[in-house]
């Protein structure tokens, strides 16, 4: 797994057999996204890419989709100019179930050939804490009868330790615990990671210091 701060984050997670790439970009219909993407793919060769907070929905995502050369996706629409999660491939062998797809995560199960089975939860975690505990309580309940190799990869909007976060106030001791203890609940386990400690960074305000966080994770069940 390897991070590179781009605009966002682009997050290429080796899983099984495939390769998924994630990525917030905050926008997917600019022409520097789509030339991005491209060459990201080409690089990276995926069997699956997935798009968060492309604030684009209907026939427009869809265009943009049919440009950027992936004939199969699967659009979870943005709320206006906001969120957004596009599941997108090209390979007709590889068969997505979407079992749940919501504001904030899409759960699917996907077969390729003649692997096996198993189940992938795409996460853009909403920055409201209140709004993101409702998506914690919904993926707890989903795990307590997971029986099959699960991966969960995208931006969480947490931190599991004050050291994922530099400048600025101090972390919130409590909020990295309660994360800790959620991941511990849900039987999975942080996969780690190459390249940048940190994924997202604020902006920069005269006078004070750039905020900089590990918001994006890869994590999965023993399985």
């Amino acid at each position: 797994m390897k991070y590179s701060m781009m605009r966002r984050i682009m997050l290429p997670v080796i899983f099984l057999y495939m390769i998924i790439l994630t990525w917030n970009y905050r926008g997917a219909a600019s022409v520097a996204f789509g030339r991005s993407l491209k060459e990201l793919v080409r690089i990276h060769n995926p069997n699956l890419v997935v798009l968060l907070e492309t604030r684009c929905s209907g026939d427009n995502a869809k265009n943009v989709i049919s440009k950027l050369g992936f004939p199969f996706y699967h659009i979870e629409e943005a709320c206006g100019f906001s969120g957004g999660i596009w599941i997108i491939w090209r390979d007709s062998d590889l068969a997505i179930d979407f079992l749940v797809s919501k504001t904030q995560y899409v759960h699917m199960r996907i077969q390729e050939g003649n692997h096996a089975s198993w189940i992938f939860t795409a996460i853009y975690a909403s920055p409201q804490e209140r709004v993101r505990k409702q998506t914690w309580r919904e993926l707890r309940n989903i795990a307590t009868n997971m029986g099959e190799e699960w991966l969960l990869a995208g931006e969480f909007n947490e931190i599991i330790h004050p050291l994922e976060k530099k400048g600025g106030g101090r972390s919130d001791a409590h909020a990295c615990r309660k994360f800790r203890n959620w991941i511990n609940n849900c039987s999975l386990m942080d996969l780690r990671f190459c390249g940048s400690k940190f994924t997202w960074r604020g902006p920069k305000w005269e006078g004070l210091e750039r905020v900089f966080k590990r918001l994006d994770r890869a994590l999965s069940n023993a399985s």
